[in-house]
């Protein structure tokens, strides 16, 4: 396996946004510090990839969304999976998936939320969610996709 996935742990955070104000932030201007502000409690936290020690991606979990369905039912939030295009099918968002999902499960939780955009920059996010796990994608409270 040509790449590792690495979770940034509070007391590394000067690391994390180091990562992504040199390969996120340049592209993503809604992202800023204050993004990361949930990660100083350990409440979110973000899973690196690197591919040869080069950045790869990375899949952010916020264990306190403002969704309030799931933030009413504790229940939380892998959000902002991305893989950068140079290393895309190889595995890696698979990678970055098991490690929060393993996280997860590790500290207690049953159920986890996904969210993806709905528009064509999002589609590799969506296919791998379908793939992964299948059948049913809730767009709200009141509204779920089958495919």
């Amino acid at each position: 396996m040509d790449f590792r996935i690495e979770k940034i742990q509070p007391a590394n955070l000067k690391c994390l946004l180091d990562f992504f104000r040199e390969h996120v932030l340049s592209d993503r201007p809604d992202i800023d510090d204050t993004y990361f502000t949930d990660h100083m409690s350990g409440q979110d936290f973000t899973f690196l990839a690197f591919w040869k020690d080069q950045p790869a991606g990375y899949l952010t979990v916020r264990g306190r969304t403002l969704h309030t369905f799931y933030r009413d039912r504790s229940i939380p939030l892998l959000h902002d999976l991305r893989v950068f295009d140079d290393y895309q099918c190889r595995g890696i968002g698979n990678a970055l998936m098991d490690s929060a999902e393993k996280d997860l499960k590790d500290s207690g939780h049953k159920t986890v939320a996904i969210t993806v955009g709905l528009t064509e920059f999002y589609g590799p996010a969506q296919r791998l969610y379908i793939r992964r796990h299948g059948k049913e994608v809730m767009v709200n409270e009141d509204f779920a996709l089958s495919f």
